[in-house]
């Protein structure tokens, strides 16, 4: 999950068209499209069709976040952030993450970053006195990143750049030009930064199951993995290759997932792995 400046305003830009009880937020020009994509493939915005989004459940309760923290101070408005600001990242989600199993008390490494993005506040404790915890604004994005299952859909041009990007850890300058490729990356939980405001990024594990899928894959569609992919791939384990349509069996052969007898080959090993990951949500 990754949250910039311009995520952020296409959420509260899709919150109000709802609030205004249009149907869907209409985009005019397709160069305007990249974060709402971005944000479909983070599962908080939903296509309705062409250049149409909608807010799903966890995207309209994120939506709600920030215009709360903006309209209490905690946070200034998106408008006014600076361009490549990461107010959430899965490196947050871990200091966010850490802080809870502290017992709500951010590290002192940690506590500025958190506090820069609106995530903390004082409380008194006996005996102790005041103490910095995180507040239920943070639990609440953390909980929003436990149950927002990303998309994960990558097409050719994208599994290129995957095969040919460093794993990591790296310099972002290591990566290959590919626009912004990093951030839907990111986006689908595949690469993560270090701390927010690192220039080292590292694939996470379901990353790194792709990277070998795209390694090993025949890149014969245009979509060479997706949610209906690793469904039917999964389905080849556990009900055989009969339970499949001549075009799902096509489909799966082409990509060099199995052969014509229904063994899984290396890229389908990398795949089902990384569903196994996807499915149960163990996106460190």
């Amino acid at each position: 999950m990754v949250i910039r400046k311009e995520h952020a305003l296409a959420l509260l830009r899709v919150r109000e068209e709802e609030l205004n009880n249009a149907p869907a937020c209409q985009l005019f020009v397709k160069s305007e499209e990249a974060p709402f994509l971005e944000l479909e493939r983070m599962n908080l915005l939903r296509m309705v069709r062409p250049l149409e989004y909608s807010l799903t459940y966890w995207g309209r309760a994120l939506a709600n976040v920030i215009d709360e923290m903006v309209k209490k101070g905690l946070l200034e408005h998106p408008s006014k952030w600076e361009e490549n600001f990461r107010w959430l990242g899965s490196e947050v989600i871990m200091m966010i993450e850490t802080a809870i199993e502290n017992g709500d008390v951010p590290g002192d490494l940690t506590k500025g970053e958190l506090q820069k993005r609106g995530f903390v506040e004082e409380k008194k404790v006996e005996k102790k006195g005041t103490v910095v915890v995180i507040n239920r604004y943070a639990k609440d994005v953390y909980e929003i990143f436990q149950n927002a299952r990303p998309r994960l859909i990558i097409d050719r041009e994208l599994c290129q750049y995957i095969k040919e990007m460093p794993a990591g850890p790296a310099e972002s300058s290591k990566l290959p030009a590919g626009g912004r490729f990093p951030i839907l990356m990111g986006a689908m939980r595949l690469l993560a930064f270090s701390v927010p405001t690192s220039d080292v990024y590292t694939l996470t594990a379901l990353g790194q199951e792709i990277k070998k899928a795209c390694q090993s894959l025949a890149p014969t569609y245009e979509t060479v993995i997706s949610e209906d992919i690793m469904d039917s791939l999964a389905r080849v384990i556990d009900e055989g290759l009969e339970a499949l349509t001549d075009e799902e069996k096509e489909v799966l052969m082409a990509l060099a997932y199995i052969d014509g007898e229904g063994n899984i080959l290396p890229a389908g090993e990398h795949l089902l792995e990384a569903y196994r990951i996807w499915k149960e949500r163990s996106f460190k």
